[in-house]
């Protein structure tokens, strides 16, 4: 099984806290499965593209009213129905984009997965909609304060992606404005230097 695990923290909420978005595909390639906080479905391999597709096309605009989704994304309405804020959403999202970008829900072998998900870096355009997402340079990301990364993920500013024994971490397609939680001098300092390097890559683009 390859396991594609995301993390954010969602302060738009009342129970603010970290959200987990989960994509994960076995081998051989029959089913996917797909978890967000504590809700998980499953489609088969078949469906994966039509569900790309379907979440191109703006159809998770339905998603307050299930009824109205068709498969599959109407398939995993379980996961559907914990997408409750701009944070899960964006998670959600992203999971979709990460899992495209690296050939997750393919026959390529696990090594080829691996090596795709290694050199994602800096920005990556979206495959479902517009804007991208802002992977920090894995050279930057080694050297963060472990608690210093953890208060930019509680406050939506970072999302950490895992797979395998490897995490990145990358900025979303939007972030909150200033810190909605406590945040040290450390995290508001490294959110500068994120910053500071994401929007000198934009601009030279």
């Amino acid at each position: 099984m390859l396991l594609l695990s995301l993390e954010t923290g969602d302060v738009t909420t009342e129970m603010k806290g970290v959200r987990n978005f989960q994509v994960e595909a076995d081998r051989p390639l029959t089913r996917v499965r797909l978890s967000l906080s504590d809700a998980e479905d499953h489609i088969g391999f078949d469906a994966w593209p039509n569900l790309v597709a379907q979440v191109k096309d703006n159809e998770l605009v339905k998603r307050h009213s299930p009824g109205d989704l068709q498969p599959p994304l109407s398939e995993i309405a379980n996961v559907i129905q914990q997408i409750k804020s701009t944070p899960t959403f964006q998670l959600f999202l992203a999971g979709i984009d990460i899992a495209e970008r690296i050939d997750l829900v393919s026959e390529s072998p696990a090594e080829t997965v691996k090596r795709r998900f290694k050199f994602l870096n800096k920005w990556v355009p979206s495959v479902t909609g517009a804007g991208g997402l802002f992977f920090v340079p894995e050279e930057m990301s080694v050297q963060f304060h472990s608690k210093a990364a953890h208060d930019l993920l509680l406050n939506n500013k970072l999302c950490s992606a895992a797979f395998g024994d490897m995490k990145r971490y990358y900025i979303p397609y939007a972030t909150p404005i200033g810190f909605i939680l406590n945040a040290s001098r450390e995290a508001e300092t490294l959110w500068d230097e994120i910053r500071t390097l994401y929007y000198a890559f934009r601009h030279s683009a």
